[in-house]
Parts: structure tokens; C-alpha cells; sequence
């Protein structure tokens, strides 16, 4: 069942993670401080989501950004006002949301081939980062397929390391 998609909306069904067999676990095997450290990082990273999505944050605005990877955003970045509510969010241009997802220090583009995420992918993100939920209808409302944001194409090098700020 591996890799079966349903229809449209590419969701993979089935889906099994790679067995130890892969060569990110046979590396990890022979090196414990690689496996500590993705536990460590994977640790932090699900409970500051978790107490974004439950903690002091609740309602529809938000007092700032912060990840591990990037740390607390600064109010401005690049000229762009970063988001302090969903409808802040949600009335961002594509570029806008864009350097805020790399502000945060994620990348505005699928890793793996640099295509440009759509703009309610962007959006979902952002989101999840700061723990506040999308105004009424505006997931309801979103087309079936939503086409890629205006964002240029890049190489999957590119996705990962061109245009991220350096405010920290």
C-alpha cells in the first residue's frame, strides 16, 4: 500500500514509514548523538506546538512567532509586517507569506522538489506555528485543487536555503 494516492487530492493512503532498513537509521545506529539529538529537537518541537494549540494562547490573536529554528521573530521582517491574528494571516499576499514562513524559519517551497506551496498550505502553517485557528469558512471555502502561490519555482537546494532572513 505504499505510495497509493486517492484521486485528486493526493492524500497517501496506507502510508508506513520506512522500516530501520533505510540509511538515515543505519547512520543513526552507528551514531547515538544523531539519534539523541533528533529525540531532543522532536521532543521540543511537538510540545511548543502542543502548548501553542493548548496552552495560554487561545482566541484569534497571538503575541508573536517563535520555532526552534529560527527563535522569536521580530515584529518586521524584510518590510513585512508579521501576522498577530488569523485574519492577519489569512489577508496576506502570497510574498507575505511567504518571508513569514521563512522567518520562522520553515520553507516556503515542498523541500523535496521547490515547488511553491499554495497559499492555504502557507496559511495551515502558520497557523499551526502560532496556534490559532482560521476564520469561519475560510478552509470551507478553499477550492478542491488550490493552485501553487505566485511564488517562483525553485531547485530543491533553493527551497532550503535561499531567501530565509538573517534577523537571528
Amino acid at each position: 500500500m505504499n505510495g497509493q494516492h486517492n484521486g485528486p487530492n493526493n492524500i497517501q493512503l496506507g502510508y508506513k514509514p520506512k522500516q530501520l532498513a533505510n540509511l538515515h537509521h543505519k547512520h543513526v545506529e552507528k551514531d547515538e548523538a544523531i539519534l539523541e539529538a533528533d529525540r531532543r529537537n522532536g521532543t521540543k518541537f511537538v510540545f511548543y506546538m502542543s502548548s501553542r494549540r493548548f496552552g495560554k494562547e487561545k482566541g484569534p490573536t497571538f503575541r508573536g512567532i517563535y520555532t526552534q529554528t529560527a527563535g522569536k521573530v521580530p515584529d518586521v521582517v524584510e518590510g513585512v509586517r508579521m501576522p498577530r491574528s488569523a485574519a492577519d494571516i489569512e489577508a496576506m499576499t502570497d510574498h507575505e507569506l511567504a518571508v513569514t514562513i521563512r522567518a520562522a524559519g520553515l520553507c516556503s517551497h515542498y523541500p523535496g522538489n521547490g515547488t511553491p506551496f499554495n497559499r492555504y498550505d502557507l496559511c495551515c502553517m502558520l497557523f499551526v506555528i502560532v496556534g490559532v485557528e482560521p476564520s469561519e469558512g475560510f478552509l470551507e471555502n478553499a477550492p478542491a485543487n488550490p493552485p501553487p502561490s505566485a511564488l517562483p519555482q525553485l531547485t530543491k537546494k533553493q527551497a532550503v536555503s535561499q531567501g530565509f532572513p538573517a534577523h537571528y
